[in-house]
């Protein structure tokens, strides 16, 4: 699990092994008491599963609609190199490498 701090909180991971290690982790922004159930999911790579670099926020929440206060990726598959990510609004995202579907 990632450590938090004083400005956020990392929790429900979803981690695919590989080269590299791919993680989406929640993240919780700690600067409004009382509002710490916001999140958006963030992507981070390990090149051994225990040392993370976080590379910033892949999916979160719509301003004015009812995902608002947040979003996570609940679900990551990797058929055959590409990855099918699912949220927890039931938006899905796929990432495939160039020339996965030809």
């Amino acid at each position: 699990m990632l450590p938090g701090d004083e400005t956020s909180a990392f929790n429900d991971p979803v981690v695919l092994a590989g080269d590299p290690w791919r993680m989406w982790v929640c993240r919780h922004p700690l600067d409004v008491v009382g509002a710490e159930d916001r999140m958006s999911t963030w992507y981070a790579t390990s090149a051994d599963g225990l040392t993370w670099q976080l590379h910033g926020d892949v999916l979160s929440g719509r301003a004015g609609r009812w995902d608002a206060r947040g979003a996570r990726v609940t679900a990551v598959l990797d058929p055959d190199g590409c990855v099918l990510i699912v949220g927890s609004e039931c938006r899905v995202l796929t990432v495939c490498p160039p020339g996965a579907w030809s």
